[in-house]
This record gives structure tokens, C-alpha cells and sequence, in this order.
């Protein structure tokens, strides 16, 4: 079955209203019902922020459709990014919602080149699931054995299309990952079985793939091997199985990242007593405006640690505030 899709990725600015309450909703990732290659995966969720939705990524298509009806050979099922499509018939990925991810892939058939040299190899390929940074990459190679069909010689159409790259966390990371196609379990040479497809970068899951007689080191001959989840809080689609004998894998939630770009002042009445003078001691005040605190007890604050990254510092109250590391701090403060 083809790989699942990316979730849609929303990047924007907008205006955060003081006191306006806003609805957060972190989409799930699409599963298949039957958890097998035989019916086509789940889409995902939405999240969303306000008025702002990330649409849940396509399933990746399978003999039947997302409720075990329909046949045969789905194609991939559209979403934030559109799923892959299955193997064994010239179906079409899903497709992409328009500004938030892409398309996914097709199904290939592909050979071995020279055709029919020292046998005749080939294997069915479904479709990487498109991500929110681009769709699978396919190339069609004219003189193929399939003629006007999509005979290749790569499995790429069967990778992952990439997630989406970010910095809002402060870090480069990569959202909406496609997740990789399943195989047919088809050889492409004597004792070679068809590889595995990978995910796009940013968390999409492996495609499922057969291990034969020749395995990597370390993995069982003759296994049909599941397709891997995708990542947790990326938005990622799962990998495919092979439509008769693997699992599928899941795909990964989604994620609601907000970046303030102006940081809020804060201000804090705090009461300290005799008994308990260090109330505020294991609260860090990270990334804010001018901090102010109004008290009339006699507490401490580690000004390299605690407020190290506050615009500034306004001491408020009869009570008498002690500044440990006072010199390590890059902020103002002010006495009131």
C-alpha cells in the first residue's frame, strides 16, 4: 500500500488578542482500520490554532478503499498532503491541499535495465506519501517495457516527499514528512529482492518491504517486514506494508507550535512569610519583558538563572529583594 501523507503545514503570523480565548487542537495521525496492506490507511486529523487549520494528511491506497469497500488498487487519498498510491495498477497519488502540502505519489513498475538480460525482473512500487515540502519525485523514462506507462528504473517515487523546514522553535525542523510506499515483494535480480523505501525527511515512516533469501545483516530471511510509524508532534505520514503480508505503520501527530514575537511584560504579587522566604526560587522566567514583582517579605533571585533572559526588573513593596549574580545580568533594573 502507498505511503500516508504529511499533514498540512501552516505557517503565518496573526495578532494575538489579550484576554481572546483560542481553540488548540492537535490532529491525530491516520491508522488503517484493518492494520494490513489491504485497505487503504486512514486520513489524519486537523490541528489547528484559532482560525487557523492544518488539514490531517491522505491515506495511502490499498486493494480497497478506507472501509474495506470498493476495489481494486486504490489510489492515494487526498489531505494536507495527498497519500501514495498502491501497487499493481498505474494509480495516482492524492492530492495536496493548495498552500499547505503536495501530492503524493504514484504507483511505478520497476525493472531491471537491460530489460529481460539475464532474466526478466521487475516489481511493483506504490507511491510515497506527499510532504508539505514537495511531492515524490518521479521522472518518466520514454522506451521503457511499459511503453506510455510509468516503467522506471529507481524506486524514488516510492520515497516520502520531504516535510517542511521550520526555525519557530529557535532549531531548523522539518514538518509534514510522507511517509515511504510498500513493495510487492517483487526481485529485481538474481537472489535481490526490492528494496525499502524511505521516508521524507522530518519523520515519515518506512515503507514495508519482503527480505528474501539475501537480507541486510541482521535481519530474517524470507520476512515480510512492517512499515514504520511516523514521528510523534511532526505531522508525518506512516510507512506502507506490502499489500498482502505486512502491517502498515501509523502516522505521527500533529503539532501547534506558537512563537510570541513580542515578549509580555509580567508583573507578581508575591507574599513571602519567615517560614517559607524562598517561594519564587525554582521558577525560571524565560523569554519575557520587563518582570515586576511586588512584595513586602524579603526573598532572593538568582539574577544569572532565574531572569537571565528578562528585558528587565522592577522591584515593587517594603520588602527587600536579594540579586545573587547580580553582575551576570544583562537587563535593567529599577527600583519603585
Amino acid at each position: 500500500m502507498g505511503g500516508g501523507g504529511g499533514g498540512g503545514v501552516v505557517i503565518t503570523e496573526t495578532m494575538i488578542n489579550a484576554g481572546q480565548i483560542y481553540t488548540v487542537i492537535v490532529g491525530t495521525g491516520g491508522t488503517n482500520p484493518a492494520n494490513n496492506g489491504y485497505w487503504t490507511g486512514g486520513n489524519g486529523s486537523n490541528s489547528q490554532f484559532g482560525s487557523y487549520t492544518a488539514v490531517g494528511g491522505g491515506g495511502g491506497g490499498g486493494l480497497y478503499g478506507q472501509n474495506g469497500n470498493n476495489c481494486c488498487w486504490m489510489a492515494g487519498y487526498a489531505g494536507g498532503s495527498g497519500g501514495g498510491a498502491s501497487a499493481n495498477d498505474w494509480k495516482l497519488g492524492g492530492s495536496g491541499t493548495v498552500g499547505q502540502g503536495n501530492d503524493g505519489g504514484r504507483a511505478t513498475w520497476v525493472y531491471r535495465d537491460p530489460w529481460c538480460q539475464n532474466g526478466c525482473y521487475a516489481y511493483w512500487q506504490s507511491g510515497g506519501g506527499g510532504g508539505a515540502g514537495n511531492s515524490p519525485s518521479y521522472t518518466p523514462l520514454p522506451g521503457n517495457p511499459q511503453g506510455s506507462n510509468a516503467g522506471v528504473t529507481s524506486n524514488v517515487t516510492g520515497y516520502g516527499g520531504p516535510g517542511l523546514a521550520s526555525n519557530i522553535t529557535g532549531s531548523t525542523l522539518y514538518y509534514g514528512a510522507g511517509g515511504g510506499g510498500g513493495v510487492d515483494g517483487g526481485q529485481i535480480g538474481p537472489n535481490m529482492w526490492a528494496p525499502a523505501t524511505q521516508g521524507g525527511i522530518g519523520g515519515g515512516g518506512n515503507g514495508g518491504y519482503y527480505t528474501g533469501s539475501n537480507p541486510a545483516s541482521g535481519l530474517p530471511y524470507h520476512t515480510w517486514m512492517p512499515g514504520t510509524n511516523g514521528a510523534a508532534n511532526t505531522g508525518s505520514g506512516g510507512g506502507g506494508s506490502g499489500w498482502c503480508c505486512s502491517t502498515p505503520g501509523s502516522g505521527g501527530s500533529g503539532v501547534v507550535v506558537a512563537s510570541l514575537g513580542v515578549a509580555p511584560n509580567l508583573k507578581i504579587t508575591a507574599h513571602p512569610t519567615s517560614d517559607h522566604p524562598d517561594i519564587l526560587k525554582d521558577t525560571v522566567f524565560s523569554h519575557i519583558g520587563v518582570l515586576t514583582i511586588d512584595t513586602t517579605g524579603n526573598f532572593s533571585l538568582d539574577a544569572a538563572g532565574q531572569i537571565a533572559s528578562s528585558a528587565g526588573l522592577v522591584k515593587m513593596g517594603a520588602g527587600t529583594l536579594t540579586l545573587d549574580h547580580v553582575l551576570d545580568y544583562a537587563g535593567s533594573i529599577s527600583v519603585a
